[in-house]
């Protein structure tokens, strides 16, 4: 079992990438939503089909962890806050201060 930093960043309100998890592809959006003052983040699967939708970033929870989807990574996602302080993501230190990990699956 590994852990896997993904590359997110909060140079830009709104991106998104592709990444290989557990050997399947999967394409990762985020946004900054300022109504709501936090990150947002959606799964989608490598034809654009929504996995998971609208999943606000917290740290130390298993942000994947509540739902069952077949189609969902396996593993774990958590968002870990290395200033110590279990705050969550601001506009500015998302993949600074605050690191996204995915836990492989056992």
């Amino acid at each position: 079992m590994a852990n896997l930093e993904l590359p997110v960043t909060s140079d830009v309100p709104s991106y998104q990438f592709s990444v290989d998890l557990d050997g399947r592809n999967y394409k990762m959006k985020f946004r900054y939503n300022l109504r709501q003052l936090r990150w947002i983040w959606d799964i989608l699967d490598t034809d654009e089909n929504d996995i998971l939708v609208g999943i606000p970033l917290l740290t130390n929870i298993g942000l994947n962890m509540r739902f069952n989807k077949e189609s969902m990574p396996p593993g774990r996602f958590i968002l870990i806050d290395e200033g110590g302080e279990d705050k969550d993501a601001e506009r500015d230190d998302l993949g600074s201060r605050v690191k996204m990990l995915y836990i492989e699956a056992e």
